[in-house]
């Protein structure tokens, strides 16, 4: 027995389907979607443990540090981010929106006394 889901025969090859010319359904987009991505392979982050970032527009003036970098399964970058307020307050974003002047500024970095 076969199901259909959205013009797609569970149990039947992608391959076909995507390669297929002029053929535009969700799969086709899908599967060049995926092949995009394997063709471009996960992206570099330009950004380091330790940096530091201020919500644009934020009252309060929280001061946030990269703690963590990865990717997740969809191959999108994300952040965890950690407030240096003392009073533990994480958050995750996307690196995108992390570098995104609109959401949020980098804080610049003081040199230690030598």
């Amino acid at each position: 027995m076969t199901a259909r889901f959205h013009g797609v025969t569970i149990g039947q090859p992608l391959a076909p389907m995507v390669l297929e010319a002029g053929h535009a359904g969700p799969a086709a987009k899908a599967g060049r979607a995926l092949f995009k991505f394997l063709r471009l392979g996960r992206p570099v982050s330009p950004l380091r443990l330790g940096d530091r970032f201020r919500k644009a527009m934020d009252q309060f003036d929280k001061v946030w540090e990269v703690v963590r970098i990865w990717t997740t399964v969809d191959g999108l970058l994300h952040v965890r981010l950690r407030c240096l307020d003392g009073q533990g307050e994480t958050r995750i974003i996307s690196a995108i929106t992390l570098t995104d002047s609109n959401f949020f500024l980098p804080v610049p970095t003081q040199p230690s006394p030598d």
